[in-house]
């Protein structure tokens, strides 16, 4: 069996990521519109700014507009409460995008997931509007998304995986929150844990990243099993230290290359 085909998918995938990573996302936010349509206000806000924000950056350093915050935009449309205003929406949006992209050149030069980062900033910035669930058919329309992304090799799959497992482990201690705080979690692992530049590059921080993800979303939820809000703070602090991360791997392989060679 030859890997030519899978390879050849994925550099095709690579041209087009911000594509396929848009097409993931438009059918559960699509469902969750149907099913709240009141959220479409948030979802234009979301995407203006977004918009608006990388053509200023663009217009300054003289180079096309990529549009890349629209999934962010399509992250935080989808997970906000239902409660937060068009302003609140606004300013989570346009400190995600420049904070978490922008400034640093450009999605793939930053290091956290930027619809994360919107998420976390809508909750620190305004009390009372924490992450909420998706409804439950929009995560079942995510299926097909999280599936594609897989294939392409856009999510890793290692930090799905190890998420897995560091969910199960947390599980065991504090007691697993049900199936419907599972498929949150399913979700969050594929769209934002695995998001392709917020997280380590070597094989095993990946898996250690993703357990670590998983267990603390686990751990810092409430007990009523809302896992959302922790969720998003326990990737945005993965984010964080997967430099680290990588760094401790190489680090480990050097020595351990150094001890049988030297």
């Amino acid at each position: 069996m030859t890997y030519a085909a899978p390879l050849a998918l994925r550099r095709h995938a690579a041209r087009f990521e911000l594509r396929l990573r848009l097409a993931a996302l438009l059918p559960p936010v699509a469902v969750r519109l149907a099913v709240e349509p009141g959220a479409a206000a948030a979802l234009l806000v979301a995407v203006t700014v977004a918009l608006g924000c990388d053509l200023v950056f663009a217009e300054l350093r003289r180079r096309p507009v990529r549009g890349s915050g629209l999934v962010a935009a399509l992250i935080l449309a989808l997970l906000a409460p239902a409660e937060a205003g068009l302003g609140e929406i606004t300013v989570a949006m346009a400190l995600a995008v420049v904070l978490g992209e922008l400034v640093f050149g450009g999605v793939g030069f930053g290091f956290v997931s930027t619809g994360a980062l919107a998420l976390g900033i809508l909750s620190l910035s305004f009390p009372h509007l924490a992450p909420v669930a998706p409804p439950p058919p929009a995560l079942w329309a995510a299926l097909p998304g999280a599936a594609l992304l897989l294939w392409c090799g856009l999510a890793a799959m290692p930090v799905v995986l190890g998420m897995g497992v560091g969910v199960a482990v947390a599980g065991a201690v504090a007691g697993w929150p049900g199936w419907p705080a599972a498929a949150v979690l399913a979700f969050g692992a594929v769209f934002l844990a695995a998001d392709p530049f917020g997280g380590p590059v070597t094989a095993l921080a990946r898996w250690l990243f993703g357990a670590a993800v998983g267990a603390l979303a686990l751990l810092l939820a409430p007990a009523q099993g809302a896992v959302a809000p922790a969720l998003v703070f326990a990737v945005l602090f993965g984010n964080v230290a997967a430099p680290l991360a990588d760094a401790a791997v190489l680090a480990v392989d050097d020595l351990r290359r150094g001890g049988r060679h030297g």
